[in-house]
């Protein structure tokens, strides 16, 4: 959903907060689209288009999450968080180690909110609030509907757009 008045995504006009409207080709307050001469500026990513562009990289972004949330379900922020939105190789940023080394590429997984123990009397997961002591390791939360949280490595795939789970 996009808002038309400020052409922003997550909210329509009658919700919007803005008091007038903004141009859909430049972002520019004043004046509307058709009598719009000014070079395009996307309101949203700031790129060389119009906000109503179906390639512009926010609008593909909010696109992937809402498909997501179809097939798997749960809140904008669950789906907005399994969706991986990739940058450009030539513009993503080294890291120093990575750089001297020429080390392996860096792997993202989601954050974990909290962590889960498996009580082995009854097999239920359950909350702990100890801390992993010091070279231990912990596995990435399980969700039983959401399914698991893999490794994406960020330098070997293809597309723009990526999403942890298949749908």
């Amino acid at each position: 959903m996009s808002c038309l008045r400020c052409h922003r995504f997550g909210h329509g006009r009658d919700r919007c907060k803005r008091n007038s409207d903004l141009c859909v080709k430049c972002g520019e307050p004043g004046h509307r689209g058709e009598e719009c001469d000014r070079t395009h500026k996307c309101i949203n990513c700031k790129g060389d288009h119009p906000a109503s562009s179906k390639n512009c990289p926010k609008y593909l972004e909010e696109q992937a999450i809402l498909r997501y949330r179809a097939h798997n379900g749960g809140t904008f922020g669950q789906a907005s968080a399994a969706v991986v939105v990739e940058v450009a190789k030539e513009v993503r940023p080294k890291f120093y180690t990575q750089a001297v080394r020429g080390g392996p590429a860096r792997k993202v997984t989601a954050p974990v909110s909290t962590p889960m123990a498996q009580n082995s009397a009854t097999k239920k997961a359950r909350p702990t609030n100890d801390k992993p002591r010091a070279g231990e390791t912990r596995k990435p939360q399980t969700f039983e509907r959401y399914g698991t949280n893999p490794e994406v490595d960020l330098e070997s795939t293809d597309s723009i757009w990526s999403v942890r789970k298949e749908f």
